[in-house]
């Protein structure tokens, strides 16, 4: 069911809501709790933006972001605290670039729903050509 957001309904097409809720396998993307199907998946660019809704740019994230903020989706709309992890991409940035902290590792996220591990240099040099806080 789409959500209401600030005045706008915000809908992710379901084949790539499927493919995010896959990947994270009924687990939240940040920190690992379990979380509902029915979860709000987060845009890591927001819609703002202008970002899209495409699996490379949506995180299943525990809690709620926006003005119910809490859990890790609320951390994610927090300012530097998303941006270092990844969870918040600024309108400059192609989210298929931007590290994303998950648990005890750094990922990119791909298009086709999947994710790519990151050694931790990899992730340091991609961070800093992007500018992410730390």
């Amino acid at each position: 069911m789409p959500r209401l957001r600030m005045g706008r309904i915000m809908t992710w097409p379901k084949p790539v809501r499927r493919l995010i809720l896959d990947r994270a396998k009924g687990r939240c993307e940040g920190c690992g709790v379990p979380i509902p199907d029915d979860v709000d998946i987060h845009h890591r660019q927001y819609v703002s933006r202008g970002g899209k809704s495409v699996a490379e740019n949506g995180l299943a994230l525990c809690g709620r972001g926006n003005v119910l903020s809490f859990g890790c989706h609320g951390r994610a709309h927090s300012g530097q605290q998303g941006e270092a992890r990844g969870w918040a991409v600024h309108s400059w940035a192609d989210p298929a670039q931007i590290p994303v902290w998950s648990g005890e590792a750094w990922w990119l996220l791909n298009p086709d729903g999947t994710r790519s591990q990151l050694t931790w240099d990899e992730a340091a040099e991609l961070r800093a050509l992007y500018g992410m806080g730390e």
